[in-house]
């Protein structure tokens, strides 16, 4: 393209200069050819200008293109170091929580290592049994087993009435089950019977263990024998109840004597 544009100039100046007269019929003149060299001369200063434009021009677009390239380079360098950030604050929360996380599980370790430590305390300091939401006997420990005479083959799986007394009143179980069923712990002495035949009594704590519904599932019964001071309490009220009849016969005596 610039080649053409050369040459269409030179034709063209070649053509002003002839139609002025500048230039003779005879090529090998001398007025024509410094003409022709002068022609030349302006022509390849002119190429020279458009060389050095166009060159200018493509510097530019490169210079341009570059400039970009170094901008969007900046932009994602910068971008990868932001990366590169996130991901170490990444890496530092993860490393928090994991922490964390360690910490939970070593408390909760040394919550179930107490709780186990405690539940094996009460199951040799009490009598205790599980039963489910039917009152089926699921667990009975050995002091169960040793008090009421039966087997754990035997309790489990049973109901708490293979050691009905026959002593409390239906109304008395009625309570206690209603109590339970509301999700409330119940406490009371209460009369069994073991498989031999003899009473006992206990003192009982029940507590609801509830499901993920919110309903009882199980119920874990603790108890203590105390049948000595039930027996001492019951010795006591006879006596009680002895004294006070000696004091009416002697009251009705008095009057008697009082009357003659």
């Amino acid at each position: 393209m610039l080649y053409g544009a050369l040459s269409a100039l030179s034709i063209m100046l070649l053509f002003v200069a002839e139609t002025h007269g500048l230039v003779q019929q005879n090529p090998f003149d001398p007025e024509t050819v410094r003409l022709a060299q002068a022609v030349m001369l302006i022509v390849l200063t002119i190429a020279a200008l458009l060389v050095s434009y166009a060159f200018a021009n493509q510097l530019s677009k490169h210079t341009q293109s570059v400039e970009t390239g170094l901008t969007e380079a900046e932009s994602a360098l910068t971008a990868s170091l932001k990366a590169q950030q996130s991901l170490k604050d990444r890496e530092t929360a993860l490393v928090s929580i994991r922490a964390q996380l360690e910490s939970a599980l070593a408390a909760r370790d040394e919550a179930v290592s107490g709780l186990s430590e405690y539940v094996e305390g009460v199951e040799k300091a009490a009598i205790v049994s599980v039963t489910d939401r039917r009152g089926r006997i699921i667990h009975a420990n050995d002091a169960f087993c040793q008090i009421s005479g039966y087997s754990r083959e035997e309790l489990i799986g049973a109901n708490h009435r293979v050691i009905n007394s026959q002593t409390h009143t239906k109304a008395f179980f009625v309570e206690m089950w209603q109590s339970l069923a509301a999700g409330r712990i119940w406490n009371g002495d209460i009369c069994n019977r073991s498989k031999k035949g003899d009473f006992y009594w206990v003192q009982t704590t029940i507590v609801p263990i509830r499901s993920s519904d919110g309903e009882p599932a199980q119920f874990v019964s603790i108890r203590f024998d105390v049948t000595d001071r039930i027996a001492s309490r019951d010795a006591v009220e006879e006596k009680a109840e002895a004294l006070e009849r000696i004091g009416v016969e002697l009251t009705d005596k008095v009057h008697e004597l009082e009357s003659k």
